[in-house]
């Protein structure tokens, strides 16, 4: 499995090149390499926010951005227990209502496992799988998917952190642009802890609660409000966590 992933890995490099496009190539071997539809990487700053760095195609990264602005489904839950999961539509429909009512209606995803990533990244990242048909998930050898997702970590924790304009050495992957999109939601939530004296876990809420009810997500509200094109008094600032 090791020398078939680093294969795909390379084939995907042709398409998705750079140091910054790494999650990108990691999440096209995966697809290449088990019988999954899509998969996307990510990583958590806390235990509600993350940033994508990686996924297969488009609606990989859709997919994700609207299990963000529900704040719930089966990445969160698996960064949240450490442990991986697999859900059907029937799973995520009983216990992630709002997301699977969003996934099914903007995507064409039915099925999804996740696994929390180990070794260097233990507590920090996840692998989600995508499938269009639910059956498909019988076709997923745990063990085999088990070693990509523990491929995908070494690969990532292996790679050396540079200076970046911050301050903080961080690894070339975080730049991916998935990852730069995400950053809107951390400027516009700085933006309402000092306009409206929230705490950062209030101002995502807000933000989420604004997305959900325009039906839109939450990185577009952000984009709105760092560009200041929707005026943060536009927010309920009382819809608090």
């Amino acid at each position: 499995m090791t020398e078939q992933f680093a294969a795909a890995r390379r084939s995907a490099a042709r398409s998705a090149d750079g140091p910054e496009m790494l999650a990108v190539q990691l999440s096209m071997a995966c697809v290449d390499v088990l019988p999954v539809d899509g998969a996307g990487i990510s990583v958590f700053s806390s235990r509600t926010f993350r940033a994508p760095i990686g996924a297969s195609n488009p609606g990989v990264a859709a997919a994700e951005r609207l299990q963000f602005t529900t704040g719930e489904g089966p990445c969160l839950s698996a960064h949240a227990s450490g442990d991986a999961l697999v859900a059907s539509e029937s799973d995520m429909q009983a216990r992630w209502p709002a997301f699977h009512a969003e996934l099914v209606s903007g995507t064409p995803f039915r099925a999804i496992a996740s696994f929390p990533l180990k070794d260097g990244l233990f507590g920090l990242g996840a692998l989600d799988l995508y499938f269009r048909v639910a059956a498909r998930l019988d076709q997923l050898r745990w063990e085999e998917a088990g070693a990509v997702a523990a491929l995908v970590a070494q690969t990532l924790a292996e790679q050396p952190f540079r200076a970046t304009l911050s301050g903080e050495p961080a690894p070339d992957w975080l730049e991916s642009p998935l990852a730069v999109d995400r950053t809107m939601v951390s400027i516009a939530m700085g933006m309402l802890t000092v306009a409206a004296e929230l705490s950062f876990g209030d101002a995502l809420a807000v933000l989420r609660a604004h997305a959900f009810g325009t039906n839109r997500t939450v990185d577009e509200v952000s984009a709105d409000v760092v560009h200041r094109s929707l005026p943060i008094d536009d927010l309920d600032l009382t819809y608090q966590r």
